[in-house]
């Protein structure tokens, strides 16, 4: 029995769309350098102004994580020593990791939370705290956080609970 060469070419055609759409990433090239608003959960009056730069490549996946590899800093509140690992969006949520080459080799620092929408144009920072402990923690009473793009508290604060919608463990966040 032998296939029909147009059935065999739409096959193949068809084998190589779903290769194509399940392995290969669709980079973005992100540059943010703004001034923000940092503000504090339940904390009505507190805000501060600061800077976030977000440099590198985005890359949207179909059938795996979305990942991030370049530069996060927000001026004066996450500083990294060293290099941050690329991020690993789970539902649109990831990890600030870096490396603290200051205190020794493989030493690992969460400085924060990053909540994106789906194709990086809007995100959400919530700023872990360092502790007595020497090691950064998140209050989920009152941690520290930042929105972009957003021209004050309300949108601020409206646009972070629209993006923790997307994941259940976000989803309970009081935003106040």
């Amino acid at each position: 029995m032998t296939i029909p060469k147009t059935k065999l070419i739409i096959y193949m055609l068809f084998i190589t769309i779903v290769l194509t759409v399940t392995f290969i990433s669709f980079p973005k090239k992100i540059i943010i350098n703004e001034e923000i608003n940092i503000y504090k959960n339940g904390d009505p009056n507190f805000s501060k102004i600061s800077n976030i730069r977000v440099e590198g490549k985005y890359d949207k996946n179909f059938f795996k994580e979305d990942n991030f590899r370049g530069h996060i800093s927000i001026e004066g509140v996450i500083n990294p020593q060293g290099e941050l690992y690329e991020v690993k969006f789970s539902d649109g949520i990831g990890y600030l990791v870096y490396d603290n080459p200051t205190k020794g080799l493989g030493y690992f620092e969460t400085l924060g939370m990053i909540v994106i929408d789906r194709n990086f144009n809007e995100l959400s920072i919530l700023i872990y705290e360092l502790g007595d402990d020497s090691n950064y923690h998140i209050s989920f009473e009152t941690y520290e956080f930042t929105c972009y793009p957003s021209e004050n508290r309300e949108n601020s604060v409206n646009l972070l609970r629209e993006l923790s919608k997307r994941d259940n463990w976000l989803s309970h966040l009081k935003v106040k």
